[in-house]
């Protein structure tokens, strides 16, 4: 887990958290109230999904990323 305040070039509180597979999890928010602010997307360091919550804070999720993906 990985906590930081105004970093990541933002100035709200940021929130990283390593999951098995983010495709369920995403799911499971995408079926409740949930503002998702980027669905899942593959990068070279994770497949990661962000969730913002009611007060504009950031939760990341990320699983290992995706093999042959971009």
């Amino acid at each position: 887990m990985m906590l930081a305040e105004g970093d990541q070039w933002d100035p709200r509180s940021w929130v990283w958290i390593g999951v098995g597979d983010i495709g369920p999890l995403f799911e499971e928010f995408r079926s409740g109230v949930v503002n998702a602010r980027l669905p899942p997307a593959d990068y070279p360091w994770a497949h990661e999904i962000q969730i913002q919550d009611s007060e504009g804070n950031i939760l990341r999720f990320d699983s290992e990323p995706m093999k042959g993906a971009p």
